[in-house]
């Protein structure tokens, strides 16, 4: 909430977690696009692709220790779907 009242607040939340989240994970996958990991494209909508829904769960469950494993869950099933959409397919 406070980054909602506190400019300097929202600065340093946006910097962590939205920037810089995005900027290592599109240099990650142009990486494994470069090696022939994953499919050709544009790695920052890739990055985008892939953090959105973590920063979804973070959001959902962030004050909800108890549902630790639902969220868990629902995150390693988004991991898998998004290989199988982003894989390089021999």
């Amino acid at each position: 909430m406070e980054q909602y009242t506190n400019p300097q607040i929202y600065t340093m939340f946006r910097k962590i977690f939205l920037e810089d989240a995005i900027s290592y994970q599109e240099q990650l996958f142009q990486e494994m696009m470069e090696q022939g990991v994953f499919c050709p494209g544009d790695a920052r909508a890739t990055a985008i692709s892939f953090y959105s829904p973590i920063y979804l769960l973070l959001s959902m469950y962030s004050n909800q220790p108890e549902h630790m494993e639902e969220a868990l869950e629902i995150l390693d099933k988004q991991v898998e779907e998004f290989y199988r959409i982003y894989r390089k397919k021999d």
